[in-house]
């Protein structure tokens, strides 16, 4: 079945370029690229969710928005696994400023330009301004006291006990 889809996708392709002749293909590419997505997902072949993803965003109707939804956290994790991280950032950028209070995206932020900034640091190439953007996200996370609220409360769910305010502050 996985080597069918991957097939009529790449079959759907090649009849977008004749799309006038096809009424209909686009909706059929779009969901046959969903439904690669959730097979490759399930695979965790990151490259490959990246690539589904992005062609049932050029395929999709302006009703579909609500099917793609539920990829907008997935594509940033496979951009960071395919070693696309300017993406990665974009995307949970754009999330942060439509969802300001966002504590997933503004740790994802975080930790990404860390690690991407410790990376360039060894081959020498631009690392300074990952460093800054690094020092920025996590300098908003100490001041950002959603976050420590949101972090407090699945400590306590987790770990099923109750903590102060003040439990955080050496932490924060």
């Amino acid at each position: 079945l996985d080597d069918r889809i991957d097939q009529a996708v790449e079959q759907a392709k090649l009849l977008m370029k004749e799309q006038a002749r096809y009424p209909g293909l686009s909706t059929l590419t779009f969901r046959l690229a969903l439904r690669q997505a959730d097979q490759k997902l399930k695979q965790q072949d990151w490259n490959a969710v990246s690539s589904a993803v992005a062609l049932a965003l050029e395929t999709a109707s302006p009703e579909a928005d609500h099917e793609l939804r539920r990829f907008q956290s997935v594509l940033p994790i496979a951009n960071v696994k395919t070693g696309n991280r300017r993406d990665a950032a974009e995307a949970w950028e754009r999330e942060l400023k439509t969802q300001p209070s966002s504590r997933g995206a503004i740790q994802n932020l975080a930790i990404l330009y860390y690690w991407w900034a410790l990376r360039q640091e060894t081959t020498g190439a631009g690392a300074d301004d990952l460093w800054m953007a690094a020092i920025a996200y996590w300098t908003a996370i100490v001041n950002f006291d959603p976050f420590w609220a949101a972090w407090k409360d699945e400590l306590e769910q987790r770990w099923g006990m109750l903590f102060q305010d003040a439990d955080l502050q050496s932490v924060r």
